[in-house]
């Protein structure tokens, strides 16, 4: 058994953005929905869902611009129960 994770990866090549949401559940039955945004300041880039059982993996791609701060924001839910929001803020050099 482990507990609830949400890991959020945000990695750059020139200017497209690797956005990764991964959740993982307690149990192999567990219900898994994610909400996930890509901001730069107060600007939404990109935002997603995607759903799945015991795990998931959301893997989205975004244009960017060199210089400026993104944070990627990832909102889930187990089985209907919200787990608090994971995020990380990187810049694009």
């Amino acid at each position: 058994e482990r507990s609830p994770a949400v890991m959020p990866s945000l990695s750059f090549n020139g200017t497209t953005a690797t956005c990764t949401a991964s959740v993982y559940g307690d149990y192999t039955t567990d219900e898994i929905e994610v909400d996930v945004e890509l901001w730069q300041g107060k600007t939404l880039v990109n935002s997603w869902s995607d759903e799945g059982t015991e795990y998931v993996d959301s893997v989205r791609k975004a244009t960017v611009a060199k210089g400026k701060e993104y944070t990627l924001k990832v909102y889930a839910t187990i089985n209907g129960r919200d787990l608090p929001m994971a995020y990380i803020t990187k810049t694009c050099k």
